[in-house]
């Protein structure tokens, strides 16, 4: 008895279907075949490459972590020596791409600084090396970058005013950037004249500062003459503000007369012959 038409196409169907699940389950990339060995589960195969990612994560990770160390030391020796106070830092490390295919030291990796960097903040080139490993040394650049807490406007000072305490305040700035210079402490600009108006949050440097007022117009000063090792002293009138060893005119208070005098010190000055 013949075989309906009808059963030949349900057979193609069946096959096909079969054919298709196998494929569904081939490794990758997809095949008609049956997936064995590491194809039949591709998560496996990946699992045999990861002690190889972690080699060169652990290269990567153990240069950054040397340099993070050494930058560190030298940066905190630095700010001991100067007298930095609130110091805070981060460490840039560019890393080759090759560390990508680096395996990682079995010991810790040995610096070496390839030039002496300008200054604190200047950024260092470094050779790393592993004795009796292949692909060592390896050669990078640091970058550190240095904050410090540093004499800030903490609102608009007008040109010539005096500037006290209340006027100042301490915010952090990255050193290496200022040029210029800057202060870190307020009782060294406390008694300056500002030379043009500045902005609030504006950072002082020394271009921007006159010298503190040691004489102002109107106070009472003491006028010391000296010659011929004899020194006498009087009480006078300064007729304008003075720095230091600035020359302005003081009325002496016994006499009326008016001198040139120069200033020497907080309420003093020295007559001029």
């Amino acid at each position: 008895m013949p075989t309906p038409k009808y059963r030949f196409i349900s057979l193609i169907y069946k096959d096909l279907f079969l054919n298709t699940n196998a494929a569904r389950n081939a490794g990758f990339p997809l095949s008609t075949r049956r997936a064995t060995g590491c194809g039949k589960a591709l998560s496996a195969c990946f699992l045999l490459l990861l002690p190889a990612f972690a080699q060169a994560q652990d290269a990567r990770a153990q240069l950054d972590a040397a340099a993070q160390q050494q930058v560190a030391a030298e940066l905190k020796s630095a700010a001991q020596k100067a007298g930095w106070k609130g110091m805070t830092f981060t460490v840039d490390n560019n890393l080759p791409n090759s560390l990508g295919k680096l395996a990682a030291c079995p010991n810790e990796p040995q610096l070496r600084l390839l030039e002496t960097p300008a200054t604190v903040t200047a950024r260092r080139r470094f050779e790393a090396s592993c004795a009796g490993q292949s692909g060592w040394p390896v050669s990078f650049i640091s970058q550190p970058r240095v904050y410090l807490p540093t004499v800030v406007a903490s609102g608009a000072i007008e040109r010539g005013q005096t500037l006290d305490a209340a006027q100042l305040k301490l915010a952090p700035m990255e050193i290496g950037k200022s040029s210029r210079g800057y202060f870190t402490d307020i009782a060294e600009v406390t008694g300056k004249t500002a030379r043009r108006r500045l902005r609030a949050d504006q950072p002082l440097t020394p271009a921007l500062l006159d010298g503190a007022l040691l004489v102002r117009r109107g106070q009472q000063v003491r006028i010391v003459a000296s010659q011929d090792g004899i020194q006498a002293s009087a009480v006078g009138e300064s007729l304008a503000n003075g720095k230091q060893d600035e020359v302005i005119r003081v009325k002496n208070l016994r006499s009326q007369k008016i001198i040139e005098a120069k200033v020497t010190a907080s309420g003093e000055v020295s007559s001029i012959f």
